[in-house]
């Protein structure tokens, strides 16, 4: 699996104990000279190779009927995990990019549950011999696919976790590396989802519509901060002091899901001896009208709509008609 961009040249911490190139504190100033090679940025030696790895396990169960009696359907149903070491955007350098396995979580694509439901019945109606009430009725057919699925896997990040590593202007986000969240004291990854329907979570409103809160900001905290002799406190009680990786995982918890059913009325007659027909077609997308939600806009800490969702991934129902004359 490809690894883009791949940092090679993190600062490491530096004691009395363990000096870094005749290094013992930790500053994000002298980060640049804690590093395993000495010249570049910590952010500046970075190459591309195929050392990354995934794996993929699922349960599979698919049920079919053939087409009889004027139905068919399917329906299948996935339960999977997808696990990688490349971070979401296509690269390795979450937290201690110098251990690759450290990053080791789900994947942010895979939805580790999902059915989906296909299906095709033709209504029964109608006088064959052809009265004319009996074409209005016959030729009625219905279809549809109905998706549930489970939300994806989602990460906390914190441009201002790192710095240690970093450097004061290195890293922080993007190719030049992330630093995972900082979990509250006590709270789990259970607790960080606001529980109950995605509709009833906190409206945020800062003078106009922010977004749905879908997670607590509160359960997580800054950084954790490092003195430059080494003691980690609360970014609180040590200004200026370079900051550690935040300590919770990838993929820690999920977004929400989705139900979408999408279905079709047809009604098509047929004549002069089945050679023509005209086929008429009522298809509706999102059936039940109802909206479902996308992950929250932004999982850095750092900014105003941290935890808030403010788009969905469907449009309202849309009904389509259509009108076909084959012959």
């Amino acid at each position: 699996q490809v690894d883009y961009n791949h940092n090679y040249n993190l600062a490491q911490l530096a004691s009395t104990s363990n000096p870094i190139n005749g290094v013992t504190t930790n500053t994000a100033a002298n980060a640049v000279y804690r590093v395993p090679y000495l010249g570049y940025q910590t952010a500046g030696l970075q190459g591309t190779a195929y050392d990354g790895y995934a794996n993929y396990n699922s349960l599979q169960a698919t049920v079919r009927k053939a087409f009889s009696h004027g139905l068919t359907f399917q329906g299948a149903y996935t339960y999977s995990k997808d696990m990688t070491v490349i971070s979401f955007d296509g690269q390795a350098n979450v937290n201690n990019a110098s251990v690759l396995g450290q990053q080791y979580a789900p994947s942010n694509f895979n939805r580790p549950q999902r059915f989906v439901l296909s299906y095709s019945y033709q209504l029964p109606l109608g006088n064959p011999k052809g009265a004319l009430l009996g074409y209005l009725a016959k030729g009625w057919q219905v279809t549809g696919v109905t998706t549930i699925q489970g939300g994806q896997p989602m990460s906390v990040y914190n441009t201002n976790g790192g710095t240690a590593y970093y450097g004061g202007n290195n890293g922080g986000t993007g190719e030049t590396g992330n630093s995972t969240g900082q979990l509250a004291p006590g709270v789990t990854y259970g607790q960080i989802v606001d529980s109950g329907g995605i509709e009833s979570h906190p409206v945020v409103n800062n003078g106009s519509f922010a977004g749905l809160q879908y997670f607590n900001p509160a359960s997580f905290v800054p950084a954790p901060a490092i003195s430059a002799t080494g003691q980690v406190t609360t970014q609180a009680n040590c200004a200026g002091c370079a900051t550690l990786f935040g300590n919770s995982g990838q993929g820690i918890f999920l977004g929400p899901g989705q139900v979408n059913f999408d279905a079709s009325i047809i009604k098509t007659t047929a004549f002069r001896e089945n050679k023509q027909s005209v086929q008429f077609r009522a298809e509706f997308y999102n059936l039940a009208n109802h909206p479902q939600f996308a992950n929250p806009g932004n999982a850095q800490q750092t900014t105003a709509s941290f935890g808030l969702i403010n788009a969905t991934t469907t449009a309202p129902r849309i009904i389509q008609l259509a009108l076909k004359y084959s012959f």
